[in-house]
């Protein structure tokens, strides 16, 4: 069973980073869909008298003594989409749990009385990604109720050599399906299977895909991309509602995430088709071409409770972090974005 979701309906939810807006459940129904591949490029370092960290709470503090069960999904800022997919792999009586509750404010308002800039918060971590001096983190690590601190790594990385040559598709005699002209894309949606999928009536109509990655560059003016549903779309960096590239950021911010929303996405017959063109879209901006660092894996876990929260069926992503892990971590129960996933 699919359901539409009209562009209306989800104007009236608000953007991700307000209170009382970050939610949690067991995400049984999200799948990766694309390679886990990204490069990153070179910049400056953070300031050495300032370093950011993952704070980890003990409890859920007063929140702690509610009953969820009668808990407001609404007040939770839980979407009746996201209840209705929930309901599809739990029972009635599971469809929110504690994790659901939000962070306590009592403890985020103390991490900000330390002089911490807070950068992050997740519900389903109970923790809050913040910037803290030396003498913040003393008094961070002080607090009765806080159980850990963990150091945000920051690395650099080279920009990978790229071969046009390489990139060229052989010619291939463009196919016809109905009112389809697949165009150059046909050889990459053949090789999958996806021609016949389309044949059948299978196209992505009723379903809500979600999208991380660095930005989706001209989604609203490109002819592949402009005719996309986008129910919503945040930018978890610079924290405002377009997810193209900002002025100051990297000259190849919101490239990679347009590729691969295309990929998925587009259509523009006789030249491109995407795989799932007849889908509807969350977009969120969560990977910093510049650097390669862990607050990038903190501003993903956000941005998949953001999706969960609206009702996301799928989420896309092709990202990866493996720099700061040992072999031994890539387990699939030790990096944040692989918790976050399970």
């Amino acid at each position: 069973m699919m359901v539409m979701v009209s562009t209306s309906e989800w104007s009236r939810f608000q953007q991700p980073g307000t209170p009382g807006r970050r939610t949690f459940v067991a995400i049984r129904t999200i799948a990766w869909l694309l390679p886990l591949v990204f490069f990153s490029s070179t910049a400056t370092a953070q300031s050495p008298t300032s370093q950011r960290y993952w704070i980890t709470f003990r409890d859920r503090g007063d929140a702690a003594r509610f009953d969820v069960a009668s808990v407001n999904a609404r007040n939770l800022g839980i979407s009746e989409r996201a209840l209705w997919r929930r309901a599809k792999v739990l029972p009635p009586d599971r469809l929110i749990n504690e994790l659901d509750l939000p962070v306590p404010q009592s403890y985020i308002d103390a991490i900000r009385s330390a002089g911490a800039s807070i950068r992050s918060t997740s519900r389903w971590f109970n923790a809050v990604s913040a910037e803290l001096s030396p003498d913040q983190r003393s008094v961070a690590e002080s607090l009765p109720f806080v159980a850990s601190i963990q150091r945000v790594a920051v690395l650099r990385k080279n920009r990978p050599h790229y071969s046009p040559e390489l990139a060229q598709a052989p010619s291939q005699k463009r196919r016809l399906t109905a009112s389809l002209d697949y165009g150059p894309s046909l050889i990459q949606l053949s090789n999958i299977k996806v021609v016949d999928a389309h044949n059948r009536g299978i196209n992505g109509s009723g379903v809500i895909v979600g999208m991380i990655d660095d930005g989706f560059n001209y989604h609203n003016t490109h002819p592949a991309l402009r005719n996309i549903k986008v129910l919503a779309e945040y930018d978890f960096i610079q924290r405002d509602s377009s997810t193209s590239r900002a002025p100051g950021e990297y000259a190849s911010q919101g490239g990679h995430g347009a590729a691969t929303l295309s990929a998925i996405a587009g259509f523009d017959n006789g030249k491109l088709i995407g795989a799932s063109y007849g889908a509807s879209f969350i977009l969120a901006k969560t990977e910093i071409d510049s650097v390669e660092i862990r607050l990038e894996e903190d501003l993903y876990v956000e941005a998949l409770e953001w999706m969960e929260r609206l009702g996301a069926d799928v989420v896309s992503t092709s990202l990866g972090y493996i720099d700061w892990y040992t072999y031994s971590n890539l387990d699939g129960k030790t990096a944040t974005t692989s918790k976050a996933a399970r």
